[in-house]
C-alpha cells in the first residue's frame, strides 16, 4: 500500500472531497511547527509521498513569512510533490 500525505492548512479546500469509496484516508491534527511536524510525522508514519501547496511566494514576502512547502522539500525522508495555487486564486485570498 502507497502511503500519501495530503497536507491542508486550516482555510484548504476539503481534502475529504477528494475522497472515493476505494480510497482510505486518515485525519491528522498536528500542533507545533508545521515544517518540523510533517517531516516527523512523514518519518514516524512511513510516507511514501507528501502532497502540498506552495503560495508561491517570493523575494521579502518569502524571506518574512518563511515557507512550509521549502522546509518540508528539504527536509522530507520521502518525495515531496508542491503544487503551485493560481494567480487569480492568490489574489482572491489576500
Amino acid at each position: 500500500m502507497v502511503r500519501i500525505l495530503l497536507f491542508a492548512t486550516h482555510g484548504s479546500e476539503d481534502p475529504t472531497r477528494l475522497h472515493r469509496v476505494d480510497t482510505y484516508f486518515e485525519h491528522h491534527l498536528l500542533s507545533g511547527d508545521p515544517g518540523s511536524e510533517l517531516v516527523h510525522f512523514a518519518e514516524r508514519e512511513n510516507i511514501d509521498l507528501i502532497v502540498m501547496g506552495t503560495h508561491g511566494r517570493t523575494g521579502l514576502t518569502r524571506l518574512l513569512m518563511g515557507s512550509v512547502a521549502e522546509a518540508v522539500v528539504r527536509r522530507a525522508p520521502c518525495p515531496v510533490l508542491t503544487l503551485k495555487q493560481p494567480a487569480s486564486a492568490l489574489a482572491a485570498a489576500d
